[in-house]
């Protein structure tokens, strides 16, 4: 009796053994739906994306899931809208318990809110909730992002801010036995950053590290023949359903920082068409982020920037009217260096007082200019007594002399860098009358 009660005892415990291993090897073969990828795109639809298409999606139950060419498109108002586009995404977890939490999941995707317009709107705060959100619910280990892209178009279709050739890495690691939230580490590489009338960031790499509280960035590129370096610390102080409920603006900027050396102005003034005619010369540059909220219009920050041998030749500024008629010697100007003491804030960079120093004109000038183009400085102008005394009379005589004989100017600087405004200070015209009447 008891030869048959062990004969049975093999036989069950063979045929779980049996079950337990086509349970494993079904739990590691790849399982491929057109069906997943259906459901992939409703979600997506209901999360705000007005059109969207996924390629495939096929998973293993304990090793995860590939997406491949993931599309979307999103029409933010009736001058704004943004494309992405995936090449692959590889997702480690295991898919039981994902599709056991997929309840809790499933709020992200609810078509009561538009997570497409939140990244829009906040994108930096839409990362430090989706951080947190991560490392607070989300039962994935890994995940590997290839072949990416994000490219802006304004009403009329013509290209903005545009990203292309991002990879990233990011991983979600325990920071000990028995210890709470997990950290989450990573890298990202992106090919090419387009910011049109502003920066061509090149070959940019970035490694990131996110705690309980905060999110550190810092990265290096290259940067129209110079180098970058950048950092960033955002702070994770929200709660961790922030991204459901579309929270992001009680994220903010604890602080950061980004250096600019040796950048070429001729590169620049090509490639962003920052005006006709044409400049050389090497910007560095050093800018500290002030505390702020996490919202790009909320960002602050202030630093100084150097500009050395700078040579200046036919910008739209040197064509102007008021140019022209003082001298044509003026389409060509060089400098031996030009500094100023920077605060960039509501959009606009603002130069507490830019100083250039000159062989035919130095400068001081205060003022701002957005990154539309358009800009407002009050100028203070000093030419060589060499210039001055080459000058007609009349002309050389509306100017305040100096103590070397060189002569003085004010005037008003506004417009666009495509289409610049002098207004010459009417006391010059007065002089200019005054010394005729003397005569």
């Amino acid at each position: 009796m008891a030869v048959n009660k062990n004969h049975i005892f093999e036989k069950i415990s063979m045929l779980l053994l049996f079950f337990a291993s086509i349970f494993v090897l079904v739990g590691f073969i790849p399982i491929r739906s057109d069906r997943l990828s259906r459901g992939a795109e409703k979600m997506l639809a209901e999360a705000g994306a007005d059109s969207v298409s996924v390629g495939g999606i096929s998973g293993t139950l304990f090793g995860g899931m590939r997406i491949s060419n993931l599309c979307a498109y999103k029409r933010i108002n009736a001058n704004e809208s943004y494309h992405i586009h995936v090449e692959r995404i590889d997702v480690a977890s295991n898919l039981f318990w994902l599709a056991v939490t997929m309840p809790f999941h499933r709020s992200l995707f609810s078509s009561e809110r538009d997570m497409f317009h939140d990244a829009y709107k906040s994108p930096l705060g839409f990362v430090g909730a989706l951080c947190d959100y991560w490392m607070a619910a989300v039962p994935v280990k890994k995940i590997i992002l290839r072949g990416a892209s994000v490219s802006f178009t304004d009403k009329k279709g013509l290209q903005g801010i545009a990203f292309s050739g991002i990879s990233a890495k990011l991983s979600r690691v325990k920071k000990g036995i028995g210890t709470g939230t997990p950290r989450l580490v990573g890298s990202v590489t992106v090919a090419e950053a387009i910011i049109p009338t502003l920066a061509i960031v090149e070959n940019f790499s970035a490694e990131l590290d996110a705690s309980a509280k905060t999110l550190g960035i810092g990265g290096s590129g290259s940067i129209f023949g110079g180098e970058l370096e950048a950092s960033l610390i955002l702070g994770l102080t929200a709660k961790s359903d922030a991204l459901i409920s579309g929270m992001m603006n009680e994220y903010s900027i604890v602080g950061g920082n980004a250096r600019i050396k040796g950048l070429d102005l001729g590169q620049y003034v090509v490639g962003t068409k920052f005006s006709p005619g044409s400049i050389s010369g090497k910007l560095d540059l050093e800018a500290q982020l002030k505390p702020s909220r996490a919202d790009i219009d909320s960002i602050e920050a202030e630093g100084s920037a150097v500009i050395t041998n700078l040579v200046a030749v036919n910008l739209a500024l040197q064509n102007t009217r008021a140019v022209n008629r003082l001298s044509g010697d003026l389409r060509t100007l060089r400098f031996s260096e030009v500094r100023s003491d920077i605060q960039f804030s509501g959009g606009r960079v603002n130069f507490r007082e830019m100083v250039g120093i000159g062989g035919v004109l130095s400068f001081r000038s205060t003022g701002w200019i957005d990154f539309d183009g358009r800009l407002n400085h009050n100028f203070v102008g000093e030419f060589s007594p060499s210039f001055i005394s080459a000058l007609p009379r009349l002309i050389r005589n509306s100017f305040e002399r100096t103590a070397n004989g060189g002569g003085r100017f004010n005037c008003r600087i506004t417009g666009t860098f495509h289409r610049p405004n002098v207004e010459i200070d009417r006391s010059m015209y007065n002089r200019a009358i005054r010394n005729v009447f003397r005569r």
